[in-house]
């Protein structure tokens, strides 16, 4: 989930305004990790995703398939 630019913004704004980090968790309901993790970066737009691969090669499953038909 990612969110929005304006909220990252509002809650680093409250941190750095002297609100406590647990307190803006609370208010903005966002998770202490994701507010440090806010202030240590450059930028507050969102990382686009990487995709991962996938644990099953659906290339080489059709071919066993094809090769192995009575297989269950």
């Amino acid at each position: 989930m990612s969110y929005d630019i304006e909220l990252r913004q509002r809650v680093i704004d409250f941190v750095e305004s002297g609100g406590k980090k647990a307190e803006a968790a609370r208010i903005f309901q966002v998770s202490r990790a994701t507010i440090y993790n806010w202030l240590s970066r450059d930028s507050l737009e969102p990382t686009p995703r990487v995709p991962s691969e996938q644990k099953l090669n659906k290339a080489a499953l059709l071919e066993h398939v094809k090769a192995y038909p009575d297989a269950l």
